[in-house]
Protein backbone atom coordinates (compact mmCIF):
# COMPACT_ATOMS: atom_id res chain seq x y z
CA UNK A 1 0.00 0.00 0.00
CA UNK A 2 1.49 3.55 -0.54
CA UNK A 3 3.87 2.72 -2.84
CA UNK A 4 2.05 4.17 -6.27
CA UNK A 5 1.65 2.61 -9.43
CA UNK A 6 4.41 1.05 -12.17
CA UNK A 7 4.50 1.49 -15.60
CA UNK A 8 1.54 -0.66 -16.81
CA UNK A 9 -0.74 2.24 -15.04
CA UNK A 10 -1.54 3.03 -18.25
CA UNK A 11 -2.39 0.25 -19.46
CA UNK A 12 -4.42 -0.22 -16.14
CA UNK A 13 -6.47 2.88 -16.74
CA UNK A 14 -8.10 1.63 -19.96
CA UNK A 15 -8.27 -2.09 -19.04
CA UNK A 16 -10.16 -0.69 -15.87
CA UNK A 17 -12.48 1.64 -18.47
CA UNK A 18 -13.08 -1.33 -20.57
CA UNK A 19 -14.35 -3.67 -17.63
CA UNK A 20 -16.89 -0.67 -16.21
CA UNK A 21 -18.07 -0.14 -19.82
CA UNK A 22 -18.00 -4.12 -20.11
CA UNK A 23 -20.87 -3.99 -17.15
CA UNK A 24 -22.70 -1.35 -18.79
CA UNK A 25 -24.26 -3.23 -21.67
CA UNK A 26 -24.51 -6.60 -19.68
CA UNK A 27 -26.56 -5.09 -17.51
CA UNK A 28 -28.60 -2.17 -19.51
CA UNK A 29 -31.65 -2.84 -21.33
CA UNK A 30 -29.51 -2.76 -24.81
CA UNK A 31 -28.61 -6.39 -23.89
CA UNK A 32 -31.23 -7.61 -25.86
CA UNK A 33 -29.59 -6.79 -28.62
CA UNK A 34 -26.95 -9.29 -28.05
CA UNK A 35 -23.20 -9.15 -26.97
CA UNK A 36 -21.65 -5.47 -27.07
CA UNK A 37 -17.76 -5.80 -27.66
CA UNK A 38 -15.54 -3.43 -25.67
CA UNK A 39 -11.82 -3.12 -27.45
CA UNK A 40 -9.15 -0.82 -26.87
CA UNK A 41 -7.66 -0.20 -29.94
CA UNK A 42 -6.85 2.72 -32.90
CA UNK A 43 -9.77 2.94 -34.45
CA UNK A 44 -8.34 1.74 -37.87
CA UNK A 45 -7.68 -1.37 -36.50
CA UNK A 46 -11.82 -1.70 -35.17
CA UNK A 47 -12.85 -4.51 -38.05
CA UNK A 48 -15.12 -3.14 -40.48
CA UNK A 49 -17.76 -6.07 -39.25
CA UNK A 50 -19.20 -3.73 -36.88
CA UNK A 51 -20.22 -1.61 -40.70
CA UNK A 52 -21.28 -5.21 -42.03
CA UNK A 53 -24.04 -6.57 -40.54
CA UNK A 54 -21.37 -9.81 -38.75
CA UNK A 55 -22.85 -11.44 -36.64
CA UNK A 56 -21.80 -9.23 -33.90
CA UNK A 57 -22.17 -5.76 -35.14
CA UNK A 58 -22.19 -4.14 -31.31
CA UNK A 59 -18.84 -2.15 -30.26
CA UNK A 60 -17.94 0.54 -27.87
CA UNK A 61 -13.75 1.74 -28.36
CA UNK A 62 -12.02 3.22 -25.78
CA UNK A 63 -9.04 4.49 -27.35
CA UNK A 64 -5.96 6.22 -25.59
CA UNK A 65 -5.04 9.23 -27.99
CA UNK A 66 -2.79 11.54 -26.23
CA UNK A 67 -0.79 11.32 -22.95
CA UNK A 68 0.06 14.97 -21.20
CA UNK A 69 1.62 15.61 -17.94
CA UNK A 70 -1.42 16.70 -15.09
CA UNK A 71 -0.83 20.29 -14.63
CA UNK A 72 -2.07 21.00 -11.36
CA UNK A 73 0.18 18.06 -9.74
CA UNK A 74 3.55 19.69 -11.88
CA UNK A 75 2.65 23.25 -9.84
CA UNK A 76 1.73 22.20 -6.33
CA UNK A 77 4.32 21.51 -3.84
CA UNK A 78 3.96 17.86 -3.15
CA UNK A 79 3.63 15.60 0.00
CA UNK A 80 6.93 14.61 1.43
CA UNK A 81 5.12 11.08 2.63
CA UNK A 82 2.98 8.65 0.39
CA UNK A 83 -0.33 8.03 1.33
CA UNK A 84 0.58 5.37 3.83
CA UNK A 85 2.18 7.97 5.84
CA UNK A 86 5.44 6.61 6.51
CA UNK A 87 7.10 5.81 2.74
CA UNK A 88 9.36 8.89 2.00
CA UNK A 89 9.13 9.97 -1.28
CA UNK A 90 12.06 10.31 -3.37
CA UNK A 91 10.87 11.41 -6.57
CA UNK A 92 7.83 13.19 -7.37
CA UNK A 93 5.07 11.54 -8.37
CA UNK A 94 4.27 11.20 -12.31
CA UNK A 95 0.91 12.33 -12.68
CA UNK A 96 -0.39 12.06 -16.19
CA UNK A 97 -3.61 12.77 -17.84
CA UNK A 98 -4.54 10.09 -20.55
CA UNK A 99 -7.01 11.46 -23.11
CA UNK A 100 -9.52 8.98 -25.07
CA UNK A 101 -11.77 8.66 -27.48
CA UNK A 102 -14.52 6.86 -26.79
CA UNK A 103 -16.65 5.51 -30.37
CA UNK A 104 -19.57 3.29 -30.58
CA UNK A 105 -20.44 0.77 -33.56
CA UNK A 106 -23.07 -0.77 -34.85
CA UNK A 107 -25.05 -1.26 -37.87
CA UNK A 108 -28.74 -0.21 -37.35
CA UNK A 109 -30.12 3.08 -37.15
CA UNK A 110 -29.83 4.12 -33.45
CA UNK A 111 -27.77 1.69 -32.00
CA UNK A 112 -24.24 3.43 -32.08
CA UNK A 113 -25.76 6.40 -30.67
CA UNK A 114 -27.99 4.43 -27.65
CA UNK A 115 -24.38 2.35 -27.19
CA UNK A 116 -22.04 6.35 -26.89
CA UNK A 117 -25.46 6.87 -24.37
CA UNK A 118 -25.28 4.68 -22.21
CA UNK A 119 -21.09 4.81 -21.94
CA UNK A 120 -21.19 8.41 -21.51
CA UNK A 121 -24.27 8.37 -18.62
CA UNK A 122 -21.79 5.44 -16.75
CA UNK A 123 -18.94 8.08 -17.13
CA UNK A 124 -21.24 10.79 -15.61
CA UNK A 125 -22.11 9.60 -13.41
CA UNK A 126 -19.08 7.84 -12.24
CA UNK A 127 -16.36 10.63 -12.46
CA UNK A 128 -14.08 9.53 -9.56
CA UNK A 129 -13.37 5.80 -9.31
CA UNK A 130 -13.10 4.35 -6.05
CA UNK A 131 -9.97 1.86 -5.19
CA UNK A 132 -11.89 -0.45 -4.23
CA UNK A 133 -13.73 -0.60 -7.65
CA UNK A 134 -10.15 -0.33 -9.56
CA UNK A 135 -8.93 -3.62 -7.38
CA UNK A 136 -12.15 -5.62 -8.45
CA UNK A 137 -11.79 -4.56 -12.09
CA UNK A 138 -8.37 -5.71 -12.36
CA UNK A 139 -8.52 -8.81 -10.39
CA UNK A 140 -11.28 -9.78 -13.13
CA UNK A 141 -9.70 -8.68 -15.91
CA UNK A 142 -9.18 -12.67 -16.91
CA UNK A 143 -12.69 -13.35 -16.94
CA UNK A 144 -14.17 -10.47 -18.62
CA UNK A 145 -11.08 -10.07 -20.97
CA UNK A 146 -9.35 -13.83 -21.75
CA UNK A 147 -8.21 -12.26 -24.98
CA UNK A 148 -6.03 -9.05 -23.10
CA UNK A 149 -2.61 -10.50 -23.25
CA UNK A 150 -1.43 -7.97 -19.72
CA UNK A 151 -5.08 -9.26 -17.84
CA UNK A 152 -2.71 -11.56 -15.29
CA UNK A 153 -0.16 -8.72 -15.15
CA UNK A 154 -2.35 -5.23 -14.86
CA UNK A 155 -3.32 -6.44 -11.25
CA UNK A 156 0.19 -6.02 -9.67
CA UNK A 157 -0.11 -2.24 -11.52
CA UNK A 158 -0.55 -0.34 -8.11
CA UNK A 159 -3.13 1.09 -10.40
CA UNK A 160 -5.69 1.22 -6.98
CA UNK A 161 -2.42 2.61 -4.38
CA UNK A 162 -1.49 5.35 -6.25
CA UNK A 163 -1.84 8.69 -4.59
CA UNK A 164 -4.59 10.43 -6.42
CA UNK A 165 -7.20 8.42 -7.63
CA UNK A 166 -8.89 7.74 -11.17
CA UNK A 167 -10.40 10.93 -12.20
CA UNK A 168 -13.08 10.84 -15.68
CA UNK A 169 -13.33 14.21 -16.98
CA UNK A 170 -15.07 14.95 -20.48
CA UNK A 171 -12.74 16.87 -22.32
CA UNK A 172 -14.02 19.47 -24.97
CA UNK A 173 -12.63 19.04 -28.68
CA UNK A 174 -13.58 21.19 -31.27
CA UNK A 175 -15.26 19.92 -34.67
CA UNK A 176 -12.06 20.75 -35.94
CA UNK A 177 -9.82 19.24 -33.90
CA UNK A 178 -12.04 16.09 -33.74
CA UNK A 179 -11.97 16.06 -37.43
CA UNK A 180 -7.64 16.36 -37.44
CA UNK A 181 -7.91 13.29 -35.03
CA UNK A 182 -10.18 11.05 -37.50
CA UNK A 183 -7.96 12.22 -40.59
CA UNK A 184 -4.51 11.35 -38.58
CA UNK A 185 -6.20 7.85 -37.47
CA UNK A 186 -6.97 7.40 -41.31
CA UNK A 187 -10.92 5.44 -39.99
CA UNK A 188 -14.05 6.54 -40.92
CA UNK A 189 -15.81 8.79 -38.51
CA UNK A 190 -18.19 7.45 -35.88
CA UNK A 191 -19.92 8.77 -32.99
CA UNK A 192 -17.26 9.29 -30.72
CA UNK A 193 -17.11 11.25 -27.17
CA UNK A 194 -13.86 12.42 -26.26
Amino acid sequence: EGRGSNALAISGVTAVLQYFLNHVYTNSPLAVLGTVKISAVAPDLVPVAASSGSNNPLQVNVFMHQVTLNAAWRNVGLASLAPDGSTPLKNPPLALDLHYLLTAYAAEDTEAEALLGYAVTMLHENPVLPRSQIRTALQNLSAAFPDNPLKGLLQFSGLADQIETIKITPATLGREELAWLWTALKADYRPTFP
